[in-house]
């Protein structure tokens, strides 16, 4: 009866670490508009040892960047408006990353979000 106890004890805890610790190596990117009001995708995608934000957003989206990766121009279709000053903004995990998304490397469960809006606030 002791040996039975241990044994499905020991059961729970296998079966707790597998369900916890399943899709961990993983990363949540949004893509959004007008300071997150439009969500226009959100994937969660695989993360494998030493990706950057640049990696992952090259390798599953369709991405225009300039100064090597530092400065997105564009994703999937959505382009940089001068004329109207809109770019595109990224964070990680909601704040704002102090080196490029060619510098970041990535943890699992890490949340990056890339929002389209105004450079600034018009009076």
């Amino acid at each position: 009866m002791k040996y039975r106890l241990l044994f499905f004890i020991f059961l729970l805890v296998v079966i707790f670490y597998i369900t916890n610790t399943r899709g961990t190596n993983q990363v949540t990117v949004t893509i959004s508009m007008d300071h997150h009001q439009n969500q226009i995708i959100e994937k969660k995608l695989p993360l494998k040892d030493d990706r950057t934000v640049l990696d992952i957003m090259v390798h599953y989206f369709d991405v225009q960047t300039i100064f090597h990766g530092e400065v997105f121009t564009s994703i999937n279709g959505i382009k940089n408006n001068e004329k109207d000053k809109l770019g595109w903004f990224y964070t990680v995990n909601g704040k704002e990353p102090m080196v490029t998304p060619r510098e970041l490397k990535l943890k699992p469960g890490d949340h990056i979000e890339f929002d389209y809006h105004h450079y600034y606030s018009p009076n």
